[in-house]
């Protein structure tokens, strides 16, 4: 005679078959992807900045002041941008004096953003024109080379079209004159800027 079946003797049975069916779809399942990053700001972008000597060549606190504008294109992490500057410094002189120095600096740069747009890092060179003549007959008019490099620059962004920036080491090369006795001044400065852009 055959046992009677009972609901105590399907539960365990339809328990271990559940398990059985369900467990494979489980283990098959993919973890959904994490969200990828938003892309990095890409648009045009016009940026006025403030820079002040830290260190100088001439170890003088605060001995140079920078005044900047920036105009460019950002594509995704690459940017490229023109740079028109002027730079005043306090020159020493043979008799011990100090001498202010100026020259306007313009020229042609590149920038690569990383961290979702939140940080930077930039190389820009040009043509430096001395303003003035100075002491040592150094012609107002002449023209030499400038270069300015940041390696890391910090941005915050407080609405969608503004952003503030900070970069904290800003190396500068200026020497508007070649010829005779050069004009080399030699700045690491910080920089602070503003910046309205497109994006």
């Amino acid at each position: 005679m055959l046992p009677r079946c009972t609901c105590q003797h399907l539960a365990p049975l339809i328990l271990v078959y559940s398990s059985a069916v369900c467990l494979p779809s489980v283990a098959s399942a993919k973890p959904s992807a994490a969200p990828s990053p938003s892309p990095a700001p890409t648009g045009l972008y016009v940026q006025a900045e403030l820079g002040l000597a830290v260190v100088s060549n001439r170890e003088q606190f605060a001995r140079a002041t920078a005044l900047a504008a920036r105009a460019g294109y950002r594509y995704e992490h690459w940017g490229a941008f023109t740079v028109l500057e002027f730079n005043t410094w306090k020159s020493p002189e043979i008799t011990g004096a100090t001498e202010r120095v100026s020259a306007v600096n313009f020229g042609l740069g590149a920038s690569y953003q990383f961290l979702d747009g939140f940080a930077r890092s930039a190389l820009a060179f040009g043509a430096s024109m001395l303003v003035k003549e100075t002491s040592v007959d150094e012609e107002a008019g002449a023209i030499g080379v400038f270069a300015d490099a940041r390696p890391l620059g910090l941005t915050w962004q407080p609405s969608k079209s503004w952003r503030l920036g900070l970069d904290p080491l800003a190396a500068k090369l200026m020497i508007p004159v070649l010829t005779g006795i050069p004009l080399i001044e030699i700045q690491y400065m910080t920089t602070f800027h503003g910046e309205w852009d497109s994006l």
